[in-house]
C-alpha cells in the first residue's frame, strides 16, 4: 500500500513527506541531484495533498556549485534557511 492509498484510507486531509537530501552525497550522486529535485517537483499530480519537505545542510550545500543550488532552490515554493 503506498502512502497516499494509505492516508486516504486513514481519512487524513494532506501527507508530508521530509527527505533527507544527505544520501545524494553519501553516494557520491551530486551530479542527479538536481535533476531528481525537478522530477519530484513536476510530477507531482497530488500536489494539493502532498507537502514534500527536502534537508539540506548548509555545509553540504558548499559542495555544489553556484548554478546547482539555484537550480535547487528553484523547485520549491519555498525556502528555509537556519
Amino acid at each position: 500500500m503506498n502512502a497516499l492509498t494509505r492516508k486516504r484510507n486513514l481519512g487524513k486531509d494532506d501527507l508530508t513527506v521530509i527527505c533527507d537530501m544527505r544520501i545524494f552525497f553519501h553516494k557520491k550522486r551530486i551530479v542527479d541531484l538536481a535533476s531528481h529535485e525537478t522530477r519530484l517537483s513536476l510530477t507531482s499530480s497530488h500536489i494539493n495533498e502532498v507537502r514534500v519537505i527536502c534537508w539540506y545542510e548548509n555545509p553540504i550545500l558548499t559542495l555544489l556549485t553556484q548554478q546547482q543550488t539555484q537550480q535547487i532552490l528553484n523547485t520549491h515554493k519555498k525556502v528555509l534557511r537556519f
